[in-house]
């Protein structure tokens, strides 16, 4: 059985649920619902716990997947209920098989037994009744009532599933097959613009470079100035005595 796991707000991104899921098919998800709390009802009231408990559980799931306009459905969901559903059915249905020719009651009586050694006698007695009986109270004929309905329900709901599930994978196909072509060229065009502007400015950055390594090669090949010394000359005084 498949459980849906999960809280919203959990971070995951859900597929869309189709439009006409959510309009024409819900409202067959909740009779398939009701028809399963129904199943789920006479199947305890015939004993049969086993069998109500997977009906109850499938009904959870189906609620579950209705709730909040069918926003937790998914097809992954819907495939995984689909197969158990199918597979509970025709494990219903040969069962159902093999009691509509009548069903067969087995009674076991004690006859005898001996202290001393122990033995003891038993009686088997085997009983064929009609699939409905009235004789044999409510209890058997509710019995007979939960394995009537319980592959009926079953296949219902693999159909239902089924059906459903055939919309998702339409809508996706179509969802591919018109985002292909137009989301390609969409980023193209979005695309070009970026690259073209990341091209002019690697090329004006590498021109920058290039041209202060220029002028920084310039300035180390410029020959420098030599520094020219003054001469040191006599005083005016000095000259005109040794005149």
């Amino acid at each position: 059985m498949v459980i849906p796991l999960g809280a919203p707000g959990d971070g995951l991104e859900r597929e869309p649920v189709p439009t006409h899921v959510r309009g024409h098919h819900a409202k067959w998800w909740w009779c398939l619902f009701v028809l399963l709390l129904m199943s789920m009802i006479i199947q305890i009231a015939g004993q049969a716990i086993f069998s109500a408990l997977y009906t109850g559980i499938s009904a959870y799931i189906v609620w579950y997947m209705l709730r909040d306009s069918c926003k937790e459905m998914s097809a992954i969901c819907l495939m995984m209920l689909g197969l158990m559903s199918a597979m509970q059915g025709v494990f219903d249905l040969i069962i159902l098989c093999s009691m509509l020719g009548g069903r067969r009651e087995q009674h076991t009586e004690r006859t005898h037994y001996d202290k001393e050694t122990g033995s003891t006698e038993y009686k088997v007695r085997f009983e064929w009744h009609p699939f409905f009986d009235e004789s044999q109270g409510t209890l058997y004929n509710m019995q007979s009532l939960a394995r009537l309905i319980s592959p009926i329900v079953m296949f219902t709901a693999a159909a239902l599933c089924y059906w459903s599930h055939s919309y998702f994978e339409t809508e996706m196909l179509e969802n591919e097959s018109v985002m292909s072509p137009g989301a390609a060229v969409a980023s193209a065009v979005a695309a070009a613009p970026t690259a073209q502007q990341a091209t002019a400015e690697a090329a004006s950055e590498s021109a920058a470079v290039v041209a202060a390594n220029a002028l920084a090669a310039a300035a180390a090949t410029q020959p420098v100035p030599a520094r020219r010394e003054a001469m040191p000359t006599s005083p005016p005084s000095a000259a005109r005595g040794s005149g």
